[in-house]
């Protein structure tokens, strides 16, 4: 038995000891936690404790050999600790608040690992980690909600939150319960969970200081409490006043049905919002529509606003197609589509704003680190130099999309939803390559590539790409008209036409449909209009 049982045997020397250990149930089971414990590195005292602890466990709690795998709550744990500091026997440890407190740690750690402790407990320390001790663990299963508030932490967990965050959003959801005073689980307004953000961040409580600390408590409560609210669909967001929502909403559906993206749609939801906000604010409505109130509405919009000419031609043929739609369900006066003009666009009238190449190699280059959010951004900088892709084609580049045998990548261009097929060429294939292998999140088991550094792993938005290239761009005093990605496309285009490339291939590269839009590239082609410059024109003149 000593040769089976090599652990006990070097624990418990006196063999009158090893004996009884030999005789008390769940053998095998001790045994085994012990070496597991042997093998992390605990000192032999430690492991010595713990041996001398178990069999005591094992019958206060009543434990018994066979198929039985029913848990053991935290509660009966509790009355075995309290029974063994109360009752006299040979051996027994030093009585002591010390000595309770650990037969309850080596009670609950054994018990998890034997798959006997209450599923609850368990959940939670999976869930979140150590809340600080098997008190807070206590309150945390005990208070009301556990399974609304556990099946959230464990969402939380699988969206690859860090476990310091969960254990935040578990206390939090207590603060929570007490403070919007839920007995039952109701829909809860935004303004309730404001009053109770300020309530409980006005309550200098010691709990609080010491897990929150100096972080904003206020906004920490509210982020917390709306989406735990939200992930149960609890939460109720604060009402949107929009003045005719009902025919913003149709009309945002007419469009989807004849075809429109859900970028054409969110856009148009912005703008004629705008627009019925002003109708409201002048005291009119669509049934009152007038094309003197459109025209003050563009008109505000480039001075006031400071909108330029291109993007109030948009606006116009925004509004023209709203107001055409009023006038097909009649809820506007007849023949006022018609009337709408966009203010006067001169073709080729503006040159194409972009950087030098040189910044943006030096851009590129500089982002070429071993700091993880670099190693991204410098396979993005590689896609949008080597490819002038427009940021949304970055961002919904997809696994799928890399052919590694083949060496070529396929982009789903924004304008026509059509694929486009390149080569994939080495130095980018390598810049994926590392991102992926040394900084994606590959646990979060999304399909697009470029996914955000911390939980949840969404898809890269085309506003953190917008932010950390413009930074790039304005910490190296570059003046440009507009900041952003489509700069560096712009520059790509400007780059191949001072280098001779046709019209025809950039516009291949670009993924324009009409060569018209590339032409007006041909503008800033400074090396041939140099030379056109250079010519000896007194002989042609003469």
């Amino acid at each position: 038995m000593l040769n089976i049982m090599p652990m006990l045997k070097q624990l418990i020397t006196d063999k009158r000891n090893l004996s009884k250990h030999l005789a008390v149930p769940l053998l095998k089971e001790r045994e085994a936690y012990l070496e597991s414990l042997s093998q992390k590195g605990l000192a032999r005292s430690t492991l010595q404790i713990r041996a001398i602890y178990l069999p005591h466990i094992i019958r206060l709690l009543k434990l018994i050999d066979g198929t039985s795998k029913e848990c053991v709550s935290l509660v009966d744990i509790d009355a075995a600790a309290e029974k063994w500091s109360t009752s006299s026997h040979t051996g027994k440890p030093r009585i002591s608040p010390s000595t309770k407190k650990l037969f309850t740690q080596i009670a609950i750690e054994w018990l998890i690992h034997i798959n006997r402790m209450d599923k609850r407990y368990t959940r939670t320390i999976i869930a979140c980690g150590n809340l600080q001790d098997s008190g807070t663990i206590r309150k945390y299963y005990e208070y009301p909600f556990f399974e609304e508030r556990i099946s959230y932490l464990e969402h939380m967990r699988a969206e690859g939150f860090k476990p310091y965050v969960i254990r935040r959003t578990a206390i939090y959801q207590l603060h929570a319960i007490d403070f919007l005073h839920l007995t039952t689980l109701r829909k809860v307004e935004h303004y309730e969970i404001e009053a109770a953000a300020y309530a409980w961040n006005n309550t200098n409580t010691t709990a609080k200081n010491k897990v929150i600390g100096r972080i904003l408590a206020f906004n920490g409560f509210k982020w917390h409490t709306i989406n735990w609210l939200k992930h149960l669909k609890l939460y109720e967001a604060p009402a949107e006043c929009i003045p005719w929502k009902d025919i913003l909403i149709s009309y945002l559906d007419y469009i989807t049905e004849l075809g429109g993206s859900n970028a054409t749609r969110t856009m148009r939801y912005y703008m004629i919002r705008k627009f019925l906000c002003f109708l409201e604010a002048k005291g009119s409505s669509p049934q009152k529509l007038t094309l003197s109130l459109i025209d003050e509405y563009i008109n505000e919009l480039s001075k006031n606003d400071k909108r330029n000419r291109v993007t109030c031609a948009n606006v116009a043929t925004g509004l023209r197609s709203f107001v055409n739609y009023l006038e097909q369900m009649q809820w506007c006066p007849q023949g006022l589509g018609m009337g709408i003009r966009q203010p006067r666009r001169y073709k080729l009238g503006e040159l194409p704003s972009s950087p030098e190449w040189n910044v943006v190699k030096d851009i590129v280059i500089s982002k070429d680190t071993d700091l993880p959010t670099d190693i991204r951004n410098h396979a993005i900088l590689m896609l949008l130099s080597v490819y002038s892709l427009r940021c949304s084609e970055v961002i919904n580049l997809k696994l799928k999309d890399l052919d590694w045998r083949a060496e070529t990548i396929q982009f789903i261009r924004a304008k026509n939803g059509k694929p486009q097929v390149f080569p994939l060429k080495k130095e980018v294939g390598n810049a994926i390559i590392r991102y992926i292998r040394k900084v994606r999140p590959n646990q979060a088991g999304s399909g697009y590539v470029f996914l955000c550094m911390r939980a949840p792993y969404r898809k890269l938005s085309c506003g953190a790409i917008y932010n950390f290239v413009s930074a790039e761009f304005k910490n190296r005093g570059v003046e440009l008209e507009h900041y952003g990605p489509h700069a560096i496309r712009k520059a790509g285009a400007t780059h191949m036409i001072n280098n001779g490339v046709s019209l025809k291939t950039i516009s291949a590269h670009l993924g324009h449909q009409q060569l018209d839009t590339t032409r007006i590239y041909a503008k800033v082609d400074l090396v041939n209009l140099r030379k056109v410059a250079d010519i000896d024109w007194k002989g042609v003149l003469t």
